[in-house]
């Protein structure tokens, strides 16, 4: 993983499972819709990673005018093309009310290796 990334672990019965988890990543499908227009330079997005099974916190650093085909900071040797950023890239999520109640209390009862190791 590269610096200023972080993984999105699955979540467990809809709970995050990490304070910065943003929603359930077992799903793999993008939670919002991102136009080839709304990808710029700079942009922060979540980049869904097949071998980990995980949405990845990411920053765009490269877009091809011609193309659409962009470059992120976690691999930035590999072009995405439209079809894969279609599949791979969502903008970033936030936790629900639902989601932070569980973080909090998984942290007030001690609970966080336990839950971790699950």
């Amino acid at each position: 993983m590269g610096l200023g990334t972080t993984a999105v672990s699955p979540a467990h019965s809809g709970r995050a499972r990490h304070k910065r988890d943003c929603e359930d990543s077992s799903r793999r499908d993008p939670q919002g819709k991102l136009e080839p227009g709304d990808i710029v330079e700079g942009k922060r997005l979540e980049y869904y990673n097949e071998i980990g099974r995980c949405w990845m916190r990411c920053s765009v650093i490269d877009v091809n005018a011609e193309t659409g085909g962009v470059r992120l900071n976690l691999n930035p040797d590999r072009v995405l093309t439209l079809i894969e950023q279609r599949k791979r890239l969502r903008p970033l999520t936030c936790p629900n009310p639902a989601q932070l109640e569980w973080v909090r209390e998984t942290l007030r009862d001690g609970r966080f290796d336990e839950e971790a190791r699950e």
